[in-house]
């Protein structure tokens, strides 16, 4: 199990991913109310993972701290 640090882009165009840079970043279609872009956001991750992904800190914030049982680098290659 790993922590993984990301930033989120709620209300976007389209989702996808930015795994090159530091942080990953992950563009959502949802927006960020009543945690629907939170849900989204799990959602895709347990598609491109086969995963489940918990938020551990970053409920009401872009920059959020997730839970899953996968390794950072493996991550950004399953997210590109």
């Amino acid at each position: 199990m790993s922590e993984v640090y990301i930033k989120v882009r709620p209300e976007s165009k389209e989702i996808g991913v930015d795994a090159a840079s530091t942080m990953i970043r992950i563009s959502l279609t949802e927006p960020a109310e009543n945690g629907r872009a939170n849900a989204q956001l799990l959602k895709f991750l347990k598609e491109r993972t086969g995963e489940e992904a918990a938020i551990v800190s970053g409920h009401k914030s872009r920059r959020k701290k997730l839970k899953i049982d996968v390794e950072e680098e493996k991550l950004r290659e399953q997210l590109r």
